[in-house]
């Protein structure tokens, strides 16, 4: 090839190449799942229940709870998940909480709070 034929090729190709890169190197981040903010799921504890009595989440997926009480010191308790938040009066707090079993788990409260405390209970229905 003369130099001729070599400059108009590589004039060319260059854009192809370019295109070829801008798309290899942004292809994957269209593919990637992006993790988006956890769902809030608000919590109240009072003497003797929560609000709300029951909530269903999803296996795998991460929940934000927002614990908050105004009265005594709680906590919310799920033994079967291994899961233990405390729940101190005036100080709301986020706590992540991804469910990695499904069915039916009880909750109760993990702090004495008075002569109700082992009425303080909520059921939390982990779905595929």
């Amino acid at each position: 090839m003369s130099r001729m034929n070599i400059r108009r090729t590589i004039r060319l190709t260059t854009p192809f190449v370019l295109a070829s890169l801008v798309f290899c190197s942004t292809g994957p981040a269209r593919v990637r799942n992006t993790d988006a903010e956890p769902q809030v799921i608000e919590i109240h504890g009072k003497r003797f229940t929560y609000e709300p009595a029951e909530i269903t989440v999803h296996k795998g997926q991460t929940y934000n709870l927002h614990l908050s009480t105004d009265d005594v010191a709680h906590s919310l308790r799920i033994k079967a998940l291994s899961f233990n938040a405390v729940m101190k009066p005036g100080q709301p707090d986020d706590v992540l909480f991804t469910p990695e079993q499904v069915g039916d788990f009880k909750a109760d409260c993990g702090v004495f709070c008075g002569v109700g405390h082992t009425k303080m209970t909520m059921t939390v229905h982990v779905v595929e």
